[in-house]
């Protein structure tokens, strides 16, 4: 997609939402999690003043207010998976599954 009509989607759903009686739209959600840096930049550059992605750094929110760390829920990941999710930072995740694979299978922690 070009950048004028990328920037004017990203831009156009801000200005819809306004629309809609209650607080300024500060946030935005990557579709899917899918970011870049153009887009990134396109996002700040629309007026939102952060965004979030699925599986990306950083975890908070003073590091990168554009890049927070957003978990994706689904109904098939269970309460074992929603809580590993929101407790372990992704980096973590991998190399403690790796090192306690046993004790997290026993505690229902892997998927």
């Amino acid at each position: 997609m070009k950048k004028d009509a990328l920037f004017g989607e990203i831009r156009g759903s801000r200005e819809s939402l306004e629309k809609m009686p209650g607080a300024p739209v500060l946030s935005f959600a990557f579709p899917y999690g899918k970011l870049n840096r153009k887009v990134k930049r396109l996002v700040g550059e629309a007026g939102y003043k952060r965004s979030c992605a699925v599986y990306t750094k950083p975890e908070h929110f003073e590091t990168d207010p554009f890049q927070i760390r957003r978990v994706q829920v689904k109904q098939s990941n269970g309460v074992t998976k929603l809580i590993r999710e929101i407790t372990l930072p992704p980096t973590m995740s991998a190399s403690l599954k790796r090192r306690y694979r046993s004790s997290l299978d026993s505690l229902g922690l892997t998927s």
